[in-house]
């Protein structure tokens, strides 16, 4: 069944009438009223009066219009003519939020304003979110000392009704977590988890708790989970039921024999290492030894750059079905674990040899239990081992004119004047950077040193300004090279016959081109990259002139000129297969940061295999561009620019490369230049030119 609320904001359209008269030729009129649709609302609960918040979009999608209080609106609103789209939102929440007794509501409304009509418009408002209540039956009191539920939705928001929780809910529509909290009356606390997969918007769901079967104290019992769907107002009643006796696994962790809660941090330190233990327990239940239940899982989930990397151990071990090679594994990391079988009751895990040979580290811990019954308990600690240093210099990762730097503060609070210093390892003096310069972690912070030179080895340490803390140890680290690039502002040129090579010595033999197979035609007398000098075809001395041809068998070859090499092994050329002719890269280890040089461009009609360019596009697109390898072929870095204008003089560019690894040392390199971005797919405009002078890497 369905409700509404309607709220005008009009007085009567009496009063529009005996307004003052304004031009109706361009303009109209909008009335606008908002309505609350109750339809997953039960009949006890009161239609929200909130205010709503209105925009007004038009029809190229702008909002003309906002306000925060539709209560509050003009009496009219004067619109030219078109069509809107008009909005409401209620003011008791939002969407993204949970609450109790906090609805959202939102609706819309296509509208169309013609002259002088007054256009009244009703957006009606659904709820947006999914509505929860929670109850107990009388057994659950009666048997139970004490017992909650916590729903948690898919953003992650989470409520918990108590016991004598008897308001509505809301929570965003998708998959709900459900978790019954217990405790029995002999103690004993667990909980039952249930799930609904696909809550929607507007649905209504009513939990009752009950209990499935007394028990006796050792009768187990079993859990169902039954929902049931009214269609006449979208209800749905949803049954659980539990057992009275039932256990869920203990998790404990001991620090030198001193419990410690779940979600501590602790420290340690190198040469003070924690007793840590942990002990997991299959069933707290006061029932004989012989009927408690047995552990079916136990997860260790143990991470961390040492567990991971250097010791080579999964983040995540079942200890109750590892193998023998992993629980040796687990040995040899220094976890010693005991009570491990198919009847287990109890699993003891003892870190001291771990801790005694963990460096520094920061470890997260989870652990699952899951016994006999599928009760579960879930634990976590996280343990960092510091080092006995009150201030410790990390890691450096040197560049060729920069470097970035870490380190670690281990005192309770920041020291005053925190700082790295560097400089040349055999200078006197040192190079400050401040606390401002830094990113923090925790206690753990980083910068980027700049201003060094390639090749030079420096020194870098942690320092404050208390007397009383020693400076870190420094850390040594040399900077990278920045080699050079042959022939990068394009002075040297060879030519053998009709072909042009962007070399001295008559070869492909760092630069190359597409020349040998455009030449190779006779009704090709030219190369179409060639030296070029002089005023507008120059920066400085020579440049290289790249123009696209119409040649036979692919019918356009793009000017071109790249690292890398054209044609096969033996030096023939395919003409079966021109894009195999092309292999990009040559060795080179820098890693630059960006690319700058001089370019001028005269863009053509697009004229051949159009139908390979994106749909749209008239005229031929020039492309420049940098990419470096790894050792492994992985691509490391990229960056490029592109356009399209036909320009009368040089102008210069930057290209910024973009790294996907900070780390990891360059292995080849290529640079490319094109007259066309689609040349690979032998499509651009004939004719089209362009001129490149004076490349240079930069590695700041």
């Amino acid at each position: 069944m369905k409700r509404y609320a309607i709220y005008t904001i009009l007085a009567s359209t009496f009063l529009f009438t005996g307004c003052q008269k304004e031009d109706t030729i361009g303009n109209g009129y909008l009335q606008i009223n908002v309505a609350e649709d109750t339809y997953t609302i039960s009949k006890s609960v009161s239609v929200a009066t909130a205010p709503y918040h209105i925009e007004i979009e038009n029809s190229q999608g702008d909002t003309i219009e906002r306000f925060a209080d539709h209560t509050t609106m003009p009496s009219r609103l004067i619109l030219p003519v078109g069509n809107y789209t008009v909005r409401a939102v209620s003011h008791a929440a939002e969407a993204s939020t949970t609450g109790f007794d906090n609805p959202y509501y939102v609706g819309s409304e296509e509208v169309t304003v013609t002259p002088g009509v007054l256009r009244p418009v009703t957006i009606v408002c659904t709820l947006a979110n999914v509505k929860m209540t929670v109850s107990y039956s009388q057994k659950i009191i009666d048997n139970f000392t004490s017992y909650s539920v916590t729903v948690t939705d898919e953003g992650g928001n989470s409520i918990t009704f108590d016991e004598n929780e008897t308001r509505a809910a809301y929570f965003l529509p998708g998959r709900l977590s459900i978790s019954l909290n217990l405790t029995n009356t002999n103690g004993s606390s667990y909980t039952l988890p249930a799930e609904i997969t696909d809550a929607k918007a507007q649905e209504y769901y009513s939990l009752t708790f009950d209990v499935s079967d007394e028990g006796t104290g050792d009768d187990e019992g079993s859990s169902s989970f039954e929902i049931t769907v009214d269609p006449s107002t979208n209800e749905h009643e949803c049954i659980f039921k539990v057992p009275v006796y039932r256990s869920q696994p203990d998790i404990v962790w001991l620090d030198e024999g001193t419990p410690v809660s779940s979600g501590t941090e602790l420290d340690a330190f190198e040469t003070r290492p924690r007793a840590l233990t942990l002990k997991a327990l299959s069933d707290t239940s006061d029932v004989e030894e012989s009927k408690k239940l047995t552990l079916q899982s136990l997860y260790l989930c143990l991470r961390s750059d040492y567990v991971q990397q250097t010791l080579g151990l999964s983040d995540s071990i079942d200890l109750m079905q590892a193998d023998a090679s992993t629980l040796q594994k687990l040995n040899e990391a220094g976890l010693d674990i005991v009570g491990l079988g198919e009847t287990s009751r109890e699993v003891t895990v003892d870190f001291n040899r771990f801790l005694q040979s963990s460096p520094v580290s920061t470890h997260r811990i989870n652990v699952y239990a899951l016994n006999s019954k599928n009760l579960e308990s879930l634990s976590a600690l996280t343990l960092k081992v510091r080092s006995n240093s009150e201030l410790v210099t990390g890691s450096a990762n040197p560049w060729a004119k920069f470097a970035y730097v870490s380190g670690t503060y281990n005192t309770d609070t920041k020291p005053a004047g925190l700082r790295f210093e560097y400089k040349e390892k055999t200078a006197s003096g040192w190079t400050q950077v401040s606390e401002s310069a830094m990113t923090f972690n925790g206690n753990s912070f980083e910068a980027k040193l700049t201003g060094l030179t390639p090749e030079v080895t420096y020194v870098y340490r942690v320092n404050t300004d208390d007397p009383s803390i020693e400076p870190a140890t420094e850390v040594e680290f040399t900077t990278e090279s920045a080699p050079e690039i042959p022939n990068l502002n394009f002075e040297s040129w060879s030519q053998s016959g009709k072909t042009w090579f962007p070399n001295s010595d008559g070869a492909n033999s760092y630069w190359a081109t597409g020349n040998p197979g455009v030449t190779m035609s006779p009704l090709n007398k030219e190369s179409n990259t060639q030296p070029v000098e002089g005023e507008g075809n120059a920066i400085s001395g020579k440049a290289a002139h790249l123009i696209s041809y119409s040649v036979p068998f692919v019918k356009y070859a793009a000017g071109n000129l790249f690292i890398g090499t054209f044609g096969k092994e033996d030096g023939s050329i395919d003409i079966m297969n021109p894009v195999g002719n092309v292999k990009f890269g040559r060795p080179y280890t820098g890693r630059p940061t960006r690319l700058t040089g001089y370019y001028k461009y005269r863009t053509k009609a697009i004229d051949t295999n159009g139908s390979k360019v994106p749909e749209g596009t008239a005229n031929d697109v020039c492309h420049i561009y940098i990419r470096l390898w790894d050792a492994e072929g992985n691509e490391l870095a990229y960056g490029e620019m592109t356009d399209n204008r036909t320009m009368d003089n040089f102008e210069p560019f930057t290209i910024e490369l973009k790294y996907r690894d900070l780390t990891t040392p360059a292995a080849t390199v290529t640079i490319v230049a094109t007259t066309s971005k689609w040349g690979d797919v032998f499509a651009g405009g004939v004719g089209s030119e362009l001129w490149v002078d004076e490349f240079q890497l930069d590695f700041e």
